[in-house]
């Protein structure tokens, strides 16, 4: 434990902002989770916009520089662009194969 006045006070800032920073960072760290989960649901926008939200804020505070904050929400949207696109895909395939899929199962049998 330091004895100097200025540095006590220095380490309780410290002690603070890091409290700060990291409710901070696990909120986001939520948002950006909960963004990723409702791919394909009916808020999918609305938790997006939510997850850029925080971003934005924790950038705002300091918590995260402008460069990595513009970095993480374009990668977060590519993300979801990327995974909502497969899911759309996949769900046509299947809906697709079914239908051209004549093949009669009674025939296949005998």
């Amino acid at each position: 434990m330091a004895n100097i006045k200025s540095q006590i006070k220095r380490n309780k800032q410290t002690e603070k902002r890091n409290l700060r920073n990291r409710k901070i960072r696990a909120e986001m760290g939520t948002r950006i989770k909960t963004a990723e989960a409702a791919i394909g649901t009916e808020n999918e926008t609305e938790a997006l916009r939510l997850a850029i939200k925080r971003i934005d804020k924790a950038q705002a505070k300091g918590v995260l520089h402008k460069n990595t904050a513009a970095r993480r929400k374009g990668r977060l949207v590519a993300r979801i662009k990327t995974a909502s696109s497969n899911l759309v895909a996949s769900a046509t395939t299947l809906t697709s194969d079914h239908r051209s899929n004549n093949i009669n199962p009674a025939a296949t049998l005998g």
